[in-house]
Order: C-alpha cells, then sequence, then structure tokens
C-alpha cells in the first residue's frame, strides 16, 4: 500500500500547482495581448491587399476665423465621398461612387454634390448642384466633364504601405466596442515626430504622385496630429473605419481640432464595376481643384 504523503508536502504541491497555473494564464493573457497588439497591422496589410471595397472619406475642416489679420470668407469646410474601389490589372485603384463638398462662411453657404469616377488615367465628374460664383454660366453642371489628372496614381506604393504598417504597429489596443455591424476592437494612439517626418516625406505628391496622399501631407506639415484611432472587425479582421484628428501644433484640447478626417470600409472582394460615362467636357485640373479644393491649407502666422 502507497505510503501517504506528509500534508506539508500536499500543500507544497498545491502552490505549486497554482503557481503552474497562473503561469499558464498569465502567458496566455500575454499572447492574447500581443495578438491583439499585432491585428491592427495585420488589419491594414490586409485593407491594402483587398482587390475591391466599399468606402467613405469625409474631411471636415474647422479653420481659424481669422488669417493674417482679416476674416476668412469660407473657415467650414466639409469634402465627402463615398462608393466602391477596385484595382486595374496594374494594382491603380478605381473608384464609382458619389462627392459632396460644402463651404461655410459668415451668411455664406456653398455647395455642390453629384457622380464621381476615379479612374486610372482621369478623372470623371457629373454635378447635379454647383454655387453660381464658381460657374456663372452654369457649363459644368449636368454633363459628365472629364479632367487629365490621376489622383490616385502611386510611384512609390511599398513605401508608403511601409511607413503606414509601422504606425499602425504602434496603436495601443483600447478594448472591444459595439457598432452596428458588431463587435469590434479599437486601437488608438499619436503620432510620433519622426512619424509625421516619414509621412511627410513619403506622402507628398512629389514623391508619391498622389494628390490623395498629398491632402494628407499637407494636414501633417501644417498641424498635429492629436489622436488616431482604428476599429477593427473582431469576426473578420478587417479595418473598418480610420479617424484622425489634427489640431494647432502644441494644442492637446479636442476643443481645438482643426480638422478630421473619417474614413470607413465595408464588403471587402465585392463586384465592382467602374463604367467610364461618355466625355461631354473637358476641363484643366484647376478648375476641378477649385470644386473640390486642393489641400493647400496655410498655418497660422
Amino acid at each position: 500500500m502507497p505510503t501517504a504523503l506528509p500534508k506539508k508536502y500536499l500543500a507544497l504541491g498545491a502552490v505549486l500547482l497554482v503557481a503552474v497555473a497562473g503561469l499558464v494564464i498569465a502567458s496566455f493573457m500575454v499572447a492574447q495581448r500581443f495578438n491583439k497588439q499585432a491585428l491592427a497591422q495585420e488589419a491594414w496589410l490586409k485593407l491594402t491587399a483587398a482587390p475591391s471595397y466599399h468606402a467613405r472619406a469625409e474631411l471636415l475642416l474647422n479653420l481659424p476665423v481669422r488669417l493674417q489679420g482679416r476674416e476668412r470668407p469660407l473657415n467650414q469646410i466639409t469634402l465627402r465621398t463615398e462608393g466602391d474601389v477596385v484595382r486595374d490589372t496594374t494594382g491603380v485603384p478605381e473608384f464609382t461612387g458619389t462627392l459632396f463638398t460644402e463651404a461655410r462662411g459668415r451668411g455664406t453657404v456653398l455647395f455642390a454634390d453629384g457622380q464621381l469616377r476615379l479612374l486610372a488615367e482621369a478623372v470623371a465628374f457629373r454635378l447635379e448642384n454647383l454655387p453660381v460664383l464658381v460657374n456663372p454660366t452654369g457649363s459644368l453642371v449636368e454633363k459628365w466633364t472629364y479632367v487629365d489628372s490621376r489622383l490616385l496614381t502611386t510611384r512609390n506604393g511599398p513605401e508608403i504601405r511601409q511607413v503606414l504598417s509601422d504606425v499602425f504597429s504602434q496603436l495601443a489596443y483600447q478594448g472591444k466596442e459595439q457598432d452596428n455591424g458588431g463587435a469590434i476592437w479599437r486601437y488608438a494612439g499619436s503620432l510620433r515626430a519622426e512619424d509625421e517626418a516619414r509621412l511627410i516625406a513619403t506622402l507628398q505628391h512629389q514623391v508619391s504622385g498622389n494628390h490623395g496622399y498629398h491632402i494628407i501631407a499637407r494636414l501633417l506639415q501644417a498641424y498635429d496630429v492629436q489622436s488616431l484611432v482604428v476599429d477593427v472587425a473582431t469576426e473578420t479582421q478587417e479595418v473598418r473605419t480610420i479617424t484622425v484628428t489634427f489640431v494647432m501644433p502644441e494644442s492637446a484640447s479636442s476643443a481645438s481640432a482643426l480638422a478630421v478626417l473619417n474614413l470607413a470600409f465595408s464588403d471587402y472582394g465585392k463586384a465592382v464595376v467602374i463604367d467610364r460615362p461618355v466625355k461631354q467636357l473637358t476641363v484643366r485640373p484647376e478648375i476641378f481643384s477649385r470644386i473640390v479644393g486642393t489641400g493647400e491649407i496655410l498655418p497660422q502666422p
């Protein structure tokens, strides 16, 4: 018959069992935290590799009322697009959807809206509304107008993906949230000075050749990033939303938010057909810039 162990050894064994179990649980929690921490970067890479998706982009600008001692005629700007994105055979993304832009100032509201196509070789738009101040003759309304401008062509895609991947890898896991699309994991952080410098150098039009990235580069050059928030769908591990808040330099108050960039993504891999409407008009790129803005935002002196 086996000899019974003394009670002190049984107690020691129980302590060791609890300690080992604690180490296993702690290791599991650390691994889970690491996996969640790494998910933001993985979700970003999944977005950049997606052949197609539905996208919504909105830029809200709340500029200081006065610039260089004079009142700005328009200081609240909204630019919004929504539609589907698909990459062409060369990897260049193309977009089909809607465009809305609005500018407000004291006693003034101007807006334009309509259909938008961002093609690999050109931009095409058909406006339903356009301020008379911008187009007194009404020649740009209800006509498919083409601009010889390649807004989404990028010369340095791998470098941009690497820089943004590094930024996403530094975001901290904030916890689990719920939205209309289900459960999400939220990540948040800011940008270090060296990251802002890398982004500006990589995204600017002289280097990237991409006008959309250039707007972000101009915002980074003029203002500071107060926060970068990314929501990732837990079920599909896909980026759902990205929100970037820009503030005046050296300001930490959310009330001083100067610009907010909201991006939303869904329906990864959906079937998308980009039509090419018959060209009715052609305008110079600077005319299109007057309608949608250039991103050339002047900082305060």
